[in-house]
């Protein structure tokens, strides 16, 4: 004789009934699904070979290509997962260097990965959107379909709490997707220990791509070209300025001379004195970011007593300035709390040159650096303002 506790029998339409079950199961079974598809399909192309390997060629080829063995130095499929592949890495470097033809600052590879990472949060925001819309409407068909054939058999209540499920995770999804990404209130997508972390790695595997990477200076930078020759003189605010067009040509290709503004500290300085001196008529021109300090720098040349520059000099500002980005989307622009107390220090004859709206644009902390543009757009920034004598728009 055996004895036992009577299950009651559950209700179609209740949590644990049959329908419940099948939502549950359909769920477990989509899962793995995915699991496997991600498996086969993630796949990376070797910038090496051009061969194409699925997350289970790199697992069992140790991070390295199934075909030539190269090493892959970012996977976004590992544990701790990097924000983009090998062939973005590579295609950025390629981008701002222009298949190797032009030297490149760091910086510039910065804001080129940064772009790429705002690209592909646009794209997961796009397919985020596809996804919460179809659970969304699955859950409403489900929720109306009791409605629409009420004389299918089955109660109303075994639809709705499914339909309700649905819903719910669709918003959940949605939540926790769009916050994650209105909440990164930095100016960029990465971070500059990001960047070292990532170039240092890449360094250590790929070295060869970045030949035209150029160091950061540890020093201010000396002119180059002939003083008898030139016909005018660039003025940067910042070594790392001069030292991209001295590396690419600028002033040979130009007839002028490329210095920094701490660059008169340098020896060879004395011989830009001098062709400024013999040459009342040679033009000065400044190049600066859209910052407080580069607003600040035609003043700081007139007033510093070891230049040759008169205060009734012609000094041509090319910029940059927040005028020339307001009509421009695509720039980004970065913003601190320091760049904003800068701003806020600027002599009462240096905001009279301001517009208001510039003012307010800086006031707020926001400026923008000369890297963020490739060598090609702030080569023609430079020709087409020596051109006008003026800053061009952007």
């Amino acid at each position: 004789m055996t004895c036992g506790i009577a299950v009651p029998a559950v209700p179609v339409g209740y949590p644990g009934s049959l329908p419940h079950k099948n939502v549950l199961q359909a769920i477990e079974k989509c899962y793995i699904i995915i699991r496997f598809a991600k498996i086969k399909v993630a796949q990376m192309k070797c910038i090496s070979c051009e061969t194409d390997n699925s997350w289970l060629d790199r697992i069992t080829n140790s991070g390295r290509c199934k075909n030539c063995q190269h090493s892959f130095v970012f996977d976004p499929q590992q544990k701790y997962a990097d924000l983009f592949t090998d062939d973005v890495f590579d295609r950025a470097i390629d981008d701002i260097s222009e298949r190797q033809t032009l030297f490149f600052a760091p910086q510039q590879l910065f804001y080129r990965l940064d772009k790429e990472l705002r690209n592909t949060n646009t794209k997961k925001i796009d397919s985020t959107l596809i996804v919460v819309i179809f659970i969304t409407l699955l859950g409403l068909i489900i929720g109306i379909f009791p409605i629409a054939f009420p004389d299918y058999g089955r109660p109303q209540e075994a639809y709705t709490i499914p339909a309700i499920l649905l819903i719910l995770l669709a918003g959940a999804i949605a939540i926790f997707k769009f916050s994650s990404i209105a909440t990164n209130s930095e100016p960029t997508s990465i971070t500059q220990n990001q960047f070292q972390d990532w170039l240092e790695r890449w360094n250590e595997v790929n070295s060869r791509t970045l030949e035209k990477l150029l160091p950061y200076p540890k020093s201010e930078t000396g002119w180059q070209g002939n003083p008898d020759r030139f016909q005018q003189i660039i003025i940067c605010d910042r070594p790392e300025i001069a030292q991209l067009l001295l590396a690419n040509n600028f002033p040979l290709e130009n007839n002028c001379a490329i210095c920094d503004i701490d660059g008169y500290k340098l020896e060879n300085w004395k011989k830009v004195k001098q062709a400024i001196e013999r040459y009342p008529d040679l033009k000065i021109y400044v190049l600066h970011d859209a910052a407080p300090e580069g607003a600040s720098l035609v003043s700081q040349l007139t007033n510093e007593p070891n230049l040759p520059i008169d205060r009734n000099t012609k000094i041509h500002d090319l910029g940059l300035w927040p005028r020339q980005l307001f009509k421009n989307e695509n720039i980004l622009v970065q913003n601190s709390y320091e760049s904003g107390q800068e701003a806020k220090k600027l002599p009462e004859s240096i905001k009279q040159k301001l517009l208001m709206k510039e003012l307010n644009w800086l006031d707020a902390g926001n400026f923008v650096e000369l890297e963020s543009f490739s060598y090609a757009k702030l080569r023609e920034i430079i020709v087409k303002g020596m051109e006008s004598d003026r800053p061009v728009d952007l």
